[in-house]
C-alpha cells in the first residue's frame, strides 16, 4: 500500500506562486540534484522555509542538512526509493531471531516520541545479511560489483504503541544506500514509513512483513511522523556507502557555506542575511535535533494523506498469537 498525499500538489502550485513562472533548476550558483520537476519543486518550497525559520540554531542546522539533500549529493536512482521482497530465507532466520534471542531497552533515541523502543539483540546476524545483500543494492544503486562498502545493520527495534519517528535524513557520510527490512509486526492500523521521492511527492509507504524498502537515506527525507497504533512493530536496517569518491561529510557542507558567504553570495537556505518574514501560506519548518517538524498540521507533516489507511484496511487475526513476542 502506497499513499501519495493530494496536499502535495497543493502545494506544488502555491510554491509556483510564491515564486512566479519562471522554474530555475537551481538554488543560487547551486544547481538541484535531480533536476526533475517535482523534486525541483519540493527542495524550493523547502528553501523558502528554512530562509524564514525564526530559530537561529535551527536554520544554520537546517541549511548544512538541506545543502547535501538539494544540491552537493549525487542521486543513485531514478525514484529514490523502491518496495522489493525479502528473500525468503533472509526472512526466516529474523523471525526466528526475533522470536529467541535476547530483548532490552533500545535506549533513548532523539527521534523516536513516546516510550523507549526495544532492541533484539540478533549478534553478527545483521552484518551477515548486510553482506549477502550488497549485490542486490548495488544493482538498485547501478554500480558495478564492489561499488558497495558495508557500513551499519542496525537491529531489530521493536517499536512501542504511539511511537513515532521525526521526519529526517541519514548521516552523510556513511548511511547512503540503505534499506529497511521489515520483519513482523502486531499493529491495528498500517504503520507507513513517509518518504520524499525524486519525484517530489510524499509517498506513505506500508512495508508488509517479508518486505523491505531500498532507499536513498542520506537524501530523501524519511520517517513515521504517524503514531503507531498497535502493539509493536520490528525491523532490521542496513547501510552502504559508496567506494570511490564519497566526501560528505558535515564539515564539508560548513566550509562551503562559509566560502560562499565570503564571497557576497547566499547558500541554499539563505545563510547569511537574516530570516523571512513568516509566510502565512507557507507552513512553518522546525528543526528537532536532526529530525523536521511541520508544527501547524496534523502529525507534525502537512503532506501525509488526508485519509490513512488510504481505504478500510480489515485486520485479519493473527494465525498465532503474537502479542507475547
Amino acid at each position: 500500500m502506497v499513499a501519495v498525499s493530494a496536499v502535495s500538489m497543493v502545494l506544488a502550485v502555491l510554491l509556483a506562486t510564491l515564486l512566479g513562472p519562471c522554474h530555475a533548476a537551481s538554488l543560487g550558483a547551486f544547481d538541484i540534484v535531480p533536476n526533475s520537476p517535482g523534486w525541483v519543486e519540493l527542495m524550493q518550497k523547502r528553501d523558502a522555509q528554512i530562509q524564514q525559520m525564526q530559530v537561529s540554531q535551527e536554520r544554520w542546522d537546517a541549511s548544512v542538512n538541506h545543502l547535501y539533500t538539494c544540491c552537493l549529493m549525487p542521486n543513485f536512482t531514478e525514484t529514490g526509493f523502491k518496495v522489493v521482497p525479502m528473500p525468503a530465507k533472509v526472512h526466516e532466520r529474523l523471525l526466528t531471531a526475533l522470536r529467541n534471542d535476547p530483548r532490552r531497552s533500545e535506549g533513548p533515541v532523539d527521534q523516536i516520541s513516546g516510550d523507549v523502543a526495544d532492541f533484539v539483540n540478533i549478534g553478527q546476524l545483521g552484518f551477515k545479511i548486510m553482506e549477502e545483500l550488497r549485490p542486490m543494492h548495488e544493482d538498485w544503486a547501478n554500480l558495478p560489483r564492489g561499488g558497495l562498502q558495508l557500513s551499519n545493520a542496525y537491529g531489530l527495534r521493536l517499536y512501542k504503541p504511539g511511537n513515532t519517528l521525526t521526519m529526517h535524513t541519514d548521516h552523510s557520510e556513511t548511511h547512503v544506500i540503505s534499506s529497511i527490512l521489515h520483519v513482523d509486526r502486531d499493529v491495528d492500523v498500517p504503520w507507513p514509513i513517509v518518504i520524499e521521492g525524486f519525484d517530489g511527492r510524499t509517498h506513505e509507504v506500508d512495508l508488509k512483513p517479508g518486505e523491505m524498502l531500498l532507499y536513498e537515506s542520506a537524501k530523501c527525507n524519511h520517517g513515521r511522523p504517524r503514531p503507531m497504533v498497535g502493539r509493536w512493530y520490528t525491523s532490521l536496517f542496513i547501510h552502504y556507502k559508496p567506494v570511490d569518491a564519497w566526501d560528505f561529510p558535515t564539515s564539508r557542507a560548513i566550509n562551503i557555506i562559509e566560502e560562499t558567504n565570503k564571497k557576497g553570495l547566499l547558500p541554499p537556505g539563505g545563510w547569511g542575511r537574516n530570516a523571512r518574514e513568516l509566510d502565512p501560506n507557507l507552513p512553518s519548518l522546525r528543526m528537532v535535533g536532526t529530525g523536521m517538524k511541520e508544527p501547524e498540521c496534523e502529525n507534525n507533516w502537512c503532506s501525509l494523506a488526508r485519509q490513512w489507511p488510504p481505504s478500510e484496511t480489515v485486520r485479519p487475526p493473527p494465525e498465532t498469537d503474537r502479542s507475547e513476542l
